[in-house]
């Protein structure tokens, strides 16, 4: 169903339809926010097995959020990116149309980094329509680091123990077939989310990675 709405947000609140935006109203707590804080950065997390492309940091400011991308072919969740937003994007429970037929997203901020804090783990939240298979197993190094350079959006080239070699089938052809895009498509699809202010692209520099 395409009015999908978290209960956490939508208790008591009407479906809406894809390109409706809701604005979720954020009570000011007691807790001071901190002045820079640090999110998930992850290109294809698996909503059942978690970030198979390497999962690292990314670091905003009081005035930027963390975010979670549900991407969706149909109804049902294709795969998932967490990253940083940048500060002109306060868009809460977003669905929108992608670029690609069928394709939409669902955008989740979070003001106090409850939904993807680099203190809290990734799996955390149920989906609607859990995903039929695994897209891959999580990638090695050498897969990672030409995973980026095949996307070629100039990030930089993460450093760490990401998984083992797996067996059988290519896992770069297994991950392109089961997300039903090409690099070229994702590529298109990263940049589209860029300039929707959901989510930034880091420079070299600007990534922490996760401790191995």
């Amino acid at each position: 169903d395409f009015g999908y709405c978290p209960r956490v947000y939508c208790e008591n609140q009407p479906m809406l339809p894809i390109g409706v935006l809701v604005m979720v109203g954020f009570t000011v707590g007691k807790v001071p926010v901190p002045d820079i804080r640090t999110c998930h950065f992850c290109l294809v997390e698996d909503p059942s097995v978690g970030c198979i492309s390497g999962s690292e940091k990314c670091t905003i400011s009081s005035s930027s959020l963390c975010m979670v991308i549900t991407i969706y072919y149909d109804v049902k969740v294709r795969f998932i990116v967490r990253g940083c937003g940048q500060y002109i994007s306060y868009r809460c429970q977003e669905k929108r149309n992608t670029y690609f037929a069928e394709y939409w997203y669902q955008a989740q901020c979070c003001q106090y980094d409850y939904c993807n804090s680099w203190s809290s783990p990734q799996l955390q939240s149920s989906l609607p329509e859990p995903h039929d298979r695994p897209l891959a197993l999580p990638l090695s190094d050498s897969q990672i680091q030409w995973f980026y350079q095949a996307l070629n959006l100039s990030l930089p080239l993460p450093n760490f123990h990401a998984g083992t070699e797996p067996d059988g089938l290519d896992p770069m052809v297994t991950l392109s077939l089961n997300l039903g895009l090409s690099f070229a498509e994702l590529r298109r699809m990263y940049l589209f989310l860029n300039s929707s202010g959901l989510l930034v692209l880091p420079q070299a520099g600007l990534l922490t990675p996760h401790p191995s």
